[in-house]
């Protein structure tokens, strides 16, 4: 088919679903892993390991639990 909508807003992921979601089932889980480009709200209490995968040209800030940032791949 053809595309006829135009996008907007673009970024701004919000996590607050996913995040309750692990909370409330936390003991069925070992941990929880984000992988995103980091733009999103991080102001939120997660209860448990985190981990965040962030892709290379992804935002850099503080984010809770720990944090890996993805290496820009040399193109050959």
């Amino acid at each position: 088919g053809k595309w006829d909508m135009q996008a907007s807003g673009r970024g701004g992921t919000i996590l607050q679903p996913s995040v309750d979601y692990y909370n409330a089932h936390r003991r069925d889980y070992s941990s929880c892993v984000f992988f995103t480009d980091g733009y999103c709200d991080v102001d939120f209490k997660i209860h448990g390991d985190n981990m965040w995968i962030i892709t290379s040209d992804g935002q850099r800030q503080r984010y809770p639990g720990k944090t890996i940032y993805i290496g820009h791949q040399k193109q050959n």
